[in-house]
């Protein structure tokens, strides 16, 4: 296999994978994909996958720490980047390698979902409310990262110690962390 042919295999299969994850049924062949309609087993797939995120996401301890660690090296890489630089750079890094839902969720905003079958329909539905329940635990996190990333400018600006800002920065952790475990378990009680 060429490598033209391997790089095409692997993103048509990263594509296939995407698509049955968001419940569609989809057929393969030589002239590419093609999607057929909803499915139930996919769209069930779906919905334990997404249950599983909510449970998951009830600790934002490991984001708040990814987050920090990711400020942390975008600061000792850019010393004179200002809050506002930081905070996107690691919003974007934590999007992109911790949360994937909501750039997920943003892919699938004005898609329509419903269907004249009952069963799919159900299923649409229950995904649209899972949906909703990651989106905000997914926010939740990163409001706790946002304030632990902020925790930490300030600290790098007053010029403490890398090890005194990462302290100051986690230190409120275990608090948010409670408060979201708390609300995820209301979140899977509702589910």
């Amino acid at each position: 296999m060429h490598q033209d042919d391997q790089a095409d295999w692997l993103a048509t299969h990263a594509l296939l994978r995407e698509l049955r994850l968001v419940g569609w049924e989809v057929s393969t062949d030589r002239a590419g994909l093609l999607v057929l309609g909803w499915s139930a087993a996919n769209l069930t797939h779906r919905i334990q996958t997404l249950r599983i995120s909510v449970g998951g996401l009830g600790d934002c301890v490991r984001t708040v720490a990814a987050a920090v660690a990711v400020a942390e090296s975008y600061l000792a890489a850019f010393p004179t980047a200002s809050s506002e630089e930081t905070l996107t750079a690691v919003v974007k890094e934590i999007e992109a390698g911790h949360l994937r839902w909501p750039a997920r969720a943003r892919e699938l905003a004005d898609l329509e979902r419903s269907s004249a079958d009952p069963l799919i329909g159900m299923l649409l539905r229950h995904s649209v409310t899972l949906e909703q329940q990651v989106q905000e635990l997914c926010e939740r996190h990163l409001a706790s990262a946002t304030a632990a990333v902020a925790t930490l400018y300030d600290a790098h600006t007053r010029q403490l110690s890398p090890e005194g800002a990462r302290h100051l920065a986690l230190r409120n952790v275990s608090t948010a962390s409670a408060r979201t475990s708390a609300d995820t378990a209301e979140l899977g009680r509702a589910s």
